[in-house]
Order: C-alpha cells, then structure tokens, then sequence
C-alpha cells in the first residue's frame, strides 16, 4: 500500500508528458489524464490515512528509490512517510482532484486546455514531490518544478500583458526563494557532509551541531519559507496568482504555498534550538498576516482580495509554527487546502459568470447564484472562524497556542482575526446581497456546469465537518505526533476565535447598510497599508527591474515548449505513412523521452 505513494511525483509528471504526447490535434486528451492521475493519487492518500488512523500501518517508513541508474551515476530519490507528510498529502491530493475536475468544467472550451492540464500535472507533482522529499537536494529540485509549473499557470493566458506581467514578477521572486534553499542546501552539506533530512534530525538530537550551524540553517530555511508564503516584505508575490484562472489560481495559493508551512514544520526541532530565529519568524508572520488582511479590505479586486486573503492565513500559520506550534500550524495548512480552493473556486464562477472582477460592480447575486452562494458561506465561515465550520477549529488552536506564548504577538493576532471578519464579510456582502450593480443589472448570469458545483459542494461539506472529526477524535494529532502544550483546544482559544470573526462580520455589516454613516469614511483608511503593500514597500521597483530576466525567462518557457510539441509534429508528418496510431504514439513517445534524456545528460555534463 505504501510503496505506491512514493511513485505519485512520477505518476503527475508522467501523465504530465503523456498529455504533451497527446498533440495539439487532441487537446481533451488531457482532461482524463489529468483527472484520472488524480484521482489515483487521492485513492492512495486516502487509502493510506484510514489505514493509519485505524493502526493498520506503522509509520514513518523511508526508502531510497532507484529512478534509473548506468555506469557512472544513479538517480536516487529518498522518500519518507509520516504523520505530518502522509496528513499534508492527504489534503494536497484532494484539492488537486477538486481543481482537475473543476477545470473540466471550467475552462474545457479554451483552445490551449492541453497546455493548461500539462503545467496543473507538473505542478501536482512538483507538491508532492516536496512532501514526500527526505534529501534536501530532491526537496530543492521539486520545490523549482512547483515553481515553474505555478509561473506557467499564472502566464497561462499569456495574450494578456497583464498575465505576463504577474507570472515574471511571480518568477522573479520565486527564483530569490529557491536562491536562498540552495544556499541552506549548501551550506548544510559543507558543515554536516549530508542532504539527508533524517540524518540532520539525528545530528540535531545527538548535539553534533553546534549554536552557529543550527541559527544559520533555521535562518536561510526560514528565509526560504517565508518567500515562499510570500511574507512581509514581498506580501504581493502570491497575490500575482489573481490574474490566473480560478482553479489554478487554488492549488497555487491553499496547496503549493502552504509548503512553507510544511517546511517550517519539518524543521522546527532547529527553529526550537534557535529562539531568535523563531521569534523573528513570529513577528514577521504575524506582521504579515495582518498586513495581507489591510491589502484584502482594500482590494476591489475580488481575485486579489482572496489571494491577499490566503497570504493573510499562512502568515498566521507562519508565526505559529516560529512559536512552536507545529501542530496548530500543520492543521491550519492542512484545512486552507480545503476552504481555501474552495474560496477561490467560488470567486473563479463569479468572475466567469458575470465577465466583471471588481466588487463595486457587483451585488444581488445570491439569486442568480445560489450554489456559489451556500458554499461562500461554509468557506467563508471557515475564513472568518465561525463554528462549525473548519476554519473555527485550526484557528482556535493556533490561537491557544498564541496565548500560550511569551512572544507578544496576541494583540497583532487577535486584530488579525478580527480583519479576518471584517474583509470576509465585505466580499461576502458585496457580492451577494444589495441591489444588482451597473453590469448584472440585466444580466443573465452562469453558475457553471454540473461538474464545478459538484466540486464546491463537495469542499463544503468537507469544511463542515472535518474540523471537527479530526480534533474531537484526535485523530489529526495522533497521526502527526505533533501535539504537545499548544495543540491543546483550549476555552480561549475557542471563546476569542469565534469573538474576533463575529465582530469583524459585525463590523461589514453596519459598514455594508452605512450605519452610522461616518463608519464607513473611518474604516475605509484602515486600508492604507494597502498601498504600501501593493508595491512590496518599494522593493516592487528593483523586483521589476529584476524580473526582465524573469519575463524573458516565462516567455522562453513558453516558446520551448510550442517547439517541442511542434517539433514533434513535424517529425511525425515526415515519418513514412501508414503506421498505426500506436507505432505514432509511441514513435512520438520515443522522440520526447530522448529529447528530454538528452537535455538531463546535457545538464549534468556543464554541471
């Protein structure tokens, strides 16, 4: 049962390049690959959790796997399962199904669908790959294919400037982040002599590293984390995935970003052995945090108001995993995967059935609109931490865990929640309640096909009720083993989460019916960090300044990958005639596996 997982990076890349194989003349070809690659995935990550919540399996179990191996060189990958990887899987296979299936519904008209589920594929793996990684060099390589993969999402329409403007700044900062990994990569290897996660754990708990290795790795492996999460000062690099299509948009921000979390938590034995680095990563999360939620207040945008709120969330889940909290934060991350796609599914068919994104033109679409509707406000709920929806229950467990903690950061955090209320209940309203705005006045308005509600339905009642099976049954912390003092839910936990999204809901309501009126023109200048925030606190400029490489880079990305698909064509079409349609394919199959053979052993020779 659990060999197969370790193969699930292979399965989404493969059916990745058996997509290109497909050709630009059977471009639907991609939708049962993808789907079915996901689909396999998710039953074995499934399969594997009801085992090892029922004792049926033991974990962690690592293995080296033997990709290929010739004279000379072998490709080892070493993989390991645990609680906390197998849970985070688990979460991550399931929102990759929900956006595969969406996509089919979503956007199954557009001419480039192939190329779209090829780079949705390579990212799913690029994620698991992460997840299942133990060899800081195998964590590096997946950890770039997410990025590549996320930067050809984002630049999927890449007719519109817009697009590729967002994908090259997205890269840009991407690389910055990988940059810093690659330096923790080495600088682990020359001090310790291995790239092995669970041999760094042993040299840790043995006291064989000494005060200065364990702050400078915590602190580039912190680094590294919170580009990623896209925290303060780059608040904007996530938010780029606005200009994405919905149900990428989702697996970029509630599954791919999320792995900072992942990381932070893999390492928090370092980060508990150096507290200067962990309270710089409490603050820096926290700060963060509350600054997306002024970014998400302030956003027209409905897209990049979600994204600022998914940065908003992982910023929180940042600063617990720097006060110890591993277990709160992997729970939060862990449901964001599921309330968050889901925000962002139901903010992909506003958009696509109405043809407008800004909120202000929006209004009265609960009618037009009733499914998105119901499952706003189970995902909604989940955001703003109302019961009994997921959201309540990570957040009262982080928030325990902040009041436990010396840090000092409870009033940034209780402020936070409450900004969490306050634009969740702004979008909600908006959009759904009042008068029809200027352009759905008399507009007949789209939910969707049959598949993408079937999808928001289906996250929905995940959000009801998985918050509360995994934390009354403990089910989350026995399989993780991360509980300790802060994975307690504690009375304050509960009573101040639910406080803080009740009163900023409150707080949108008297704004949205302007009661009192001057409430309004005093809320509307809690949105001036905005501003600053918009452009990375003058840091946008040299990104930008930067980022030609990186839009050269997305641009190049773009064209190889034209040419190789029409490479292929074209040798295929000079090939003698009457050959079968499988002797085609796996001719073309031959030609890609030796293009890309060549080009791995071309790297590997200037490397």
């Amino acid at each position: 049962m659990i060999e197969p997982i370790f193969w699930l990076p292979v399965v989404f890349i493969g059916s990745g390049l058996l997509m290109l194989l497909a050709g630009r003349k059977m471009p639907l070809y991609g939708i049962p690959i993808g789907i079915f690659a996901s689909l396999y995935a998710f039953g074995l990550s499934t399969g594997l959790f009801k085992m090892t919540s029922q004792g049926s399996i033991t974990i962690p179990v690592m293995e080296n796997l033997a990709w290929f191996s010739v004279p000379f060189f072998s490709s080892i990958f070493s993989v390991r399962i645990d609680g906390l990887s197998m849970v985070t899987l688990f979460a991550a296979t399931a929102a990759g199904l929900a956006a595969h299936i969406f996509s089919a519904g979503y956007i199954v008209k557009d001419r480039n669908i192939q190329r779209y589920f090829v780079r949705l594929s390579f990212l799913m793996g690029g994620i698991t790959g992460v997840i299942l990684a133990d060899n800081l060099l195998i964590l590096l390589l997946f950890w770039e294919i997410t990025a590549l993969a996320a930067t050809g999402l984002i630049a999927f329409r890449f007719q519109r400037t817009e697009n590729t403007s967002s994908a090259s700044y997205f890269f840009t900062l991407s690389q910055i982040g990988s940059a810093v990994l690659l330096a923790a990569l080495v600088y682990i290897f020359a001090k310790t002599g291995t790239v092995s996660l669970d041999q760094l754990r042993n040299l840790l708990k043995m006291n064989f590293l000494d005060g200065k290795t364990i702050i400078t790795v915590s602190a580039l492996i912190g680094a590294a984390a919170l580009i990623k999460a896209s925290q303060l000062p780059f608040t904007s690099k996530t938010a780029q995935t606005a200009m994405a299509t919905a149900p990428s948009a989702a697996v970029i921000t509630a599954v791919s970003a999320p792995l900072a979390v992942y990381l932070l938590v893999r390492f928090y034995p370092f980060f508990e052995a150096a507290p200067a680095v962990s309270a710089a990563i409490v603050w820096i999360g926290a700060l963060s945090a509350l600054t997306a939620a002024f970014c998400a207040w302030g956003s027209s945008d409905i897209m990049r108001a979600l994204a600022y709120a998914m940065i908003s969330e992982l910023g929180l889940a940042v600063s617990c995993a720097g006060t110890n909290g591993a277990y709160p934060a992997a729970f939060h991350a862990f449901c964001l995967a599921f309330y968050g796609s889901l925000l962002i599914f139901a903010g992909g068919v506003i958009i696509s059935g109405k043809k407008r994104r800004s909120l202000n033109e929006m209004g009265g679409l609960r009618y037009a609109m009733p499914v998105t509707y119901l499952v706003f406000i189970a995902a909604g709920a989940s955001l703003a931490g109302i019961p009994p929806f997921t959201g309540f229950y990570s957040k009262g467990l982080m928030l325990s865990a902040f009041w436990q903690s010396p840090s000092g950061v409870l009033p940034v955090i209780i402020l936070t929640y409450i900004m969490g209320g306050l634009y969740t209940g702004r979008i909600f309203l908006k959009a759904f309640h009042g008068e029809r705005g200027q352009y759905t006045q008399n507009l007949t308005v789209d939910e969707g096909s049959s598949s993408t509600k079937g999808v928001m339905i289906f996250l929905a009642a995940a959000c009801a009720v998985i918050g509360w099976t995994l934390t009354h049954n403990r089910i989350f912390s026995s399989i993780t083993a991360l509980a300790d003092n802060t994975g307690s839910f504690s009375v304050e936990g509960k009573a101040i989460a639910f406080s803080c999204g009740a009163a900023g809901f409150a707080l949108a309501l008297l704004v949205f019916f302007e009661k009192p009126a001057g409430l309004w023109k005093y809320l509307k200048k809690l949105s001036w960090p905005a501003k600053a925030a918009e452009n990375d606190f003058g840091f946008e400029f040299l990104i930008r300044r930067a980022g030609k490489a990186g839009g050269m880079a997305v641009t190049a990305f773009d064209h190889t990958e034209r040419a190789i698909d029409g490479s292929l064509s074209f040798i295929l079409s000079k090939l003698p005639k009457g050959g079968t349609p499988d002797t085609n394919t796996a001719t073309k199959a031959i030609l890609t596996a030796s293009f890309i053979i060549s080009l791995f052993v071309l790297f590997v020779a200037l490397g």
